[in-house]
């Protein structure tokens, strides 16, 4: 399917697949590889997922959308409504190329942000999950020096450092 084909709620079907569980980057890939996107791995039979995935991976792909789910969706939904947050999903033509080079790109990207700047170099700050309220601090100016100096900054968002 082209990528001027995929619908506005696509999110969605990406969203779904990375948190089923047992579902991760390297088993997402290879049913994309297999299926193409999400929405054919939603609609592929138990047979033709278990060629590709467990049986018991295979039903926990094709069972119902849960509260959970769904809660989960609109609190993605509530996100993204914000200005400059987006969710970038492998097939997505903002998708960083570089990203796409490592072994283990992630499938979906959460980005607080303009999206134009993952096509740049740029710099992950990590660090503590336990970090002091100095490091915290420091962590915020070195990321806003560095964005002002041109650098596109990188952050998992883990607790601590990374979040600053």
């Amino acid at each position: 399917m082209a990528l001027s084909e995929l619908r506005d709620d696509d999110w969605q079907d990406w969203l779904r697949l990375m948190q089923t569980s047992g579902v991760g980057n390297d088993t997402a890939r290879r049913l994309l590889k297999v299926f193409g996107l999400p929405e054919r791995i939603f609609a592929a039979t138990a047979a033709q997922l278990r060629e590709v995935v467990s049986e018991r991976l295979a039903s926990a792909l094709l069972r119902a959308t849960t509260e959970q789910d769904r809660q989960l969706q609109q609190a993605t939904q509530t996100w993204l409504e914000h200005e400059h947050h987006h969710l970038i999903h492998l097939a997505d033509a903002r998708y960083p190329k570089q990203l796409l080079e490592i072994p283990d790109p992630p499938v979906l990207l959460y980005v607080k942000g303009q999206p134009r700047f993952l096509q740049q170099n740029g710099i992950a700050i990590v660090g503590s999950r336990n970090a002091s309220a100095q490091g915290q601090q420091n962590a915020r100016q070195f990321a806003q020096h560095l964005s002002q100096a041109g650098w596109t900054i990188s952050s998992g968002l883990a607790l601590g450092i990374d979040a600053a």
